[in-house]
């Protein structure tokens, strides 16, 4: 738990592993604003000002075969913050990965 802070960032790490490239989506969902990296690239920034929600923002992405880095910022200005995020295919369903 980060607790209550103002006008921080604070970020998020994850490895995933896919067995083949592949069209996905990374759904996101911020409060306050967000920017999304998939393997060192910016895929997605969203300085919104808003509370978070499942798949308020939908990044269309290319997966690699194997290892998969995903870093997220999250920015907050006041009040309360969090967010949430999953994988999917491009058709919006869930995709099969493993965690490291």
């Amino acid at each position: 738990e980060i607790g209550a802070l103002e006008h921080a960032s604070a970020f998020a790490y994850t490895t995933v592993n896919i067995a083949s490239a592949t069209e996905g989506q990374i759904r996101a969902g911020s409060d306050d604003g967000i920017r999304i990296w998939l393997n060192g690239e910016l895929v997605h920034t969203n300085p919104a000002d808003r509370g978070a929600a499942l798949d308020s923002d939908v990044v269309p992405v290319q997966f690699k075969e194997g290892k998969n880095e995903i870093v997220a910022e999250i920015s907050q200005g006041l009040g309360g913050w969090a967010f949430t995020m999953r994988l999917t295919g491009a058709d919006g369903a869930p995709l099969a990965f493993s965690q490291e």
